[in-house]
């Protein structure tokens, strides 16, 4: 007859969320992305697109606002708006 196995310990809520917390806590970031856009529409305007990706959202937003009113200010809307 084979050796019974013994089961696994029982793991508490709190042991597992403890486990959770430490992996997220370790876990390795990846970096930064940004992702820009041009294109021309029917009207010849070019369209900007500007996509940041950061762990802050708060400075994702600041550097995406930035980038994209640089690139607003180079390549203006024919309408104004």
């Amino acid at each position: 007859m084979p050796p019974k196995s013994t089961p696994a310990p029982h793991r508490t809520p709190t042991q597992l969320l403890a486990d959770i917390a430490l992996a997220q806590a370790t876990r390795t970031r990846p970096e930064p992305t940004a992702d820009i856009e041009l294109t021309y529409n029917a009207k010849g305007d070019t369209q900007i697109k500007v996509a940041y990706s950061h762990p802050d959202p708060a400075y994702a937003a600041q550097v995406t606002s930035e980038l994209y009113d640089v690139l607003l200010a180079k390549y203006p809307r024919t309408n104004g708006a």
